[in-house]
């Protein structure tokens, strides 16, 4: 015997079983999908007719390079004479901001055909503070603070000091907030700078007044105490004191009565 709804109903049951299902999108035509096609295109043209500029914009293909240079890690630039110029260090106590600005700073010298470094890690510094949690009876109670201050630096080499200072200002007016910096810049100077230095004849007097009262040197002594040999050698029957006197007042400074030691009574 067959359940209650197939006696009721048995010919609803057999047409169900025999209609295979369709999807819903077989039923269009390939006219009507044209015309629909159609519609959409023109409607697209009055868009724009009437608003005057482009409803959807045309897809730009940018090249690799240019992603490279934003999201890429930086490029090195190896140096060619190995002159160090700068020394810059980075203190914060964030270390996805100090590792990001420090990749930052070497695009930018790369982008300034500045031969840059790769990060240094430096050692990180931890303070801690004791705090007590209450007073009086839960005194031993002690909650502990620390602040971790991380550090790089970057090292800049064989670069003029007016392009280096370009890249220190472009640096300081992009630092973020929350992230120190701190330069070290090295200028080298000919060996001849010492014949452009003019100094004036006060300057010289005054020189030479303050290497009079300075003490005598080790070969300046050595040459005295020669000439004081040589001038008793030639003469044994003379005063060695009055001797050094005159020699030290002619080779190094004139001897005041100040400076000399107190007679023997």
């Amino acid at each position: 015997m067959l359940p209650f709804a197939a006696r009721a109903f048995p010919k609803r049951l057999t047409n169900l079983q025999t209609v295979r299902s369709t999807p819903a999108f077989a039923k269009i035509r390939n006219n009507q999908l044209q015309n629909i096609q159609r519609a959409n295109v023109s409607y697209i043209n009055l868009l724009t007719k009437s608003l005057g500029n482009e409803t959807f914009a045309e897809e730009e293909l940018i090249p690799l390079e240019r992603v490279d240079e934003v999201y890429g890690p930086p490029k090195v630039l190896s140096p060619t004479h190995n002159i160090l110029a700068c020394e810059l260090k980075f203190m914060s106590y964030s270390l996805d901001k100090i590792d990001f600005y420090a990749d930052f700073v070497r695009k930018a010298a790369y982008s300034m055909n500045i031969p840059c470094s790769e990060t240094i890690h430096l050692p990180m510094k931890i303070k801690k503070w004791n705090a007590l949690k209450s007073p009086f009876v839960h005194k031993s109670a002690i909650e502990i603070f620390e602040r971790r201050t991380y550090t790089r630096m970057l090292k800049v080499y064989d670069v003029n000091i007016d392009t280096l200072n370009k890249l220190l200002e472009y640096v300081e007016l992009n630092t973020p907030y929350g992230l120190g910096m701190k330069s070290r810049v090295f200028e080298y100077m000919p060996l001849s700078i010492g014949k452009s230095i003019k100094i004036s004849e006060e300057e010289q007097k005054r020189l030479e007044e303050l290497e009079s009262k300075l003490p005598p040197t080790r070969e300046k002594v050595v040459l005295m105490a020669n000439k004081i040999s040589e001038v008793l050698s030639k003469d044994p029957k003379a005063n060695i004191e009055t001797v050094t006197e005159q020699v030290v007042n002619e080779l190094h400074r004139k001897i005041e009565k100040s400076d000399k030691p107190p007679e023997k009574k």
